[in-house]
């Protein structure tokens, strides 16, 4: 059962003040699919809503890289800079276990 957050659509503005990026660069990444939007009507013409559970804050830390030999492995994880710490000594105790 979705949360009354998850099902919580937001405006670029508001979207923009939670992510930290542009309108523009929102707007784009809509377009590309990046998030979960819907177009609505807006100041006489369509614009984008998007779903609150799909952005990412700006206060998150987004770990996206890996050594070459895990080149064939897409890593993405998401978790607040508090736990950043403690997500990066996992994921180096992953690559050491591995011997990667």
């Amino acid at each position: 059962m979705k949360t009354k957050e998850q099902t919580k659509w937001v405006t670029l503005k508001q979207a923009s003040e939670i992510t930290g990026l542009t309108r523009r660069a929102l707007q784009h990444r809509c377009k590309r699919g990046y998030y979960k939007t819907k177009r609505v009507r807006m100041n006489g013409g369509l614009g984008y809503k998007i779903q609150r559970s799909s952005l990412v804050p700006k206060d998150a830390v987004v770990v996206k890289s890996v050594p070459a030999s895990l080149s064939h492995i897409t890593v993405s994880i998401r978790f607040p800079i508090q736990r950043s710490q403690e997500v990066l000594s996992a994921f180096a105790e992953f690559i050491k276990r591995f011997n990667l």
